[in-house]
């Protein structure tokens, strides 16, 4: 059905109550929020927050403590790469200074060197080249090796010394 006077007007046409001039005044078309919508949405956003927070506080954690582990794991095979390149027995052992192998124990926490080890087994000494060195781990993560092992030394076909 067509309207009179136009072959192709459409049937009906859209309108906005903003733009027709009956609106009254207490119906005037701000595009804004309400102080209730905003006030709903900041309580959602404050549950979800309320809840990720924990989670992602022990993600973070997590990430830390594979990060360490994986670090110490790539020390451990790099010293074993370099004593296969260099054809010489190369250590890693646990820090108790800078530049300087821990005399025993088992704590890795001041962090660990890994070192040609051409001269006094166990020992950077004068003869021994630095590789890696890893400073003090920080945060509250603890590093400690089992049954009392402050060094692991591979020998030049990849073995470890015994």
């Amino acid at each position: 059905m067509a309207r009179e006077g136009s072959q192709n007007a459409p049937m009906y046409k859209s309108v906005h109550l903003c733009a027709s001039p009956r609106a009254s005044i207490a119906a005037k078309c701000d595009r804004g929020f309400t102080l209730i919508e905003l006030m709903v949405t900041v309580a959602v956003l404050a549950i979800l927050s309320a809840l990720a927070l924990p989670n992602m506080a022990r993600f973070v954690a997590n990430a830390r403590a594979s990060a360490i582990v994986n670090e110490y794991m790539a020390a451990i095979n790099l010293a074993r790469s370099e004593a296969v390149r260099l054809g010489t027995r190369v250590t890693i052992c646990a820090a108790s200074a800078v530049g300087t192998c821990a005399a025993g124990g088992n704590n890795w926490q001041p962090g660990f060197i890994v070192f040609t080890d051409a001269g006094v087994a166990g020992a950077v000494d004068g003869t021994d080249v630095v590789i890696k060195e890893r400073n003090a781990q920080g945060g509250m993560f603890s590093v400690m090796g089992s049954g009392g092992y402050r060094r692991i030394s591979y020998v030049a076909n990849g073995q470890l010394e015994s």
